[in-house]
């Protein structure tokens, strides 16, 4: 039996499960372009398939209004932060009031920082919405078609490397 599998092998190489790779989805949501077709040889960075970006970029929009409205907080703190140093200069406002003051300026850039960080790291999800291709390959099957919905784990496209 050993003998035939290998003399199948030698005659007609490893099986195709053997060389395929399926990429697969890292976001969830309706496929609305198939970029490429089975048997289509894709080079390294081609565009495969396009994940509907619509909840993602619903998120972006939110995050940087979230950066706004901090970025607005951080001025008001500061104006109210200047008013009351002025005012503790002039020996009219106590010590414990200041410090408040300087607090909650703190807390606003806090707050500033963390809503830019998470405006960066949506950004970072975009390639997770265009699946490339990671090398040269032959595309050998199609998972999810034209219009499916995916969600994270699925396949969507199993490819043959050919560099």
């Amino acid at each position: 039996m050993k003998k035939l599998i290998l003399l199948i092998m030698l005659l007609w190489g490893p099986p195709l499960w053997a060389q395929e790779v399926i990429i697969r989805a890292l976001a969830d949501g309706a496929i609305v372009r198939q970029a490429a077709k089975v048997g289509q040889k894709v080079h390294k960075g081609a565009l495969l398939v396009v994940i509907d970006p619509a909840s993602w970029q619903a998120k972006v929009v939110e995050a940087k209004a979230l950066v706004e409205q901090a970025q607005l907080k951080l001025q008001d703190a500061e104006l109210d932060l200047r008013e009351k140093q002025d005012l503790y200069d002039r020996t009219v406002l106590a010590k414990r009031e200041l410090q408040r003051m300087q607090t909650r300026h703190e807390l606003a850039r806090q707050a500033l920082k963390a809503a830019e960080a998470r405006l960066q790291a949506l950004r970072a999800l975009e390639r997770y919405y265009r699946i490339r291709a990671p090398y040269g390959a032959k595309v050998v099957r199609v998972y999810a078609p034209l219009g499916s919905t995916v969600y994270r784990g699925m396949a969507l496209i199993g490819l043959e490397k050919t560099e």
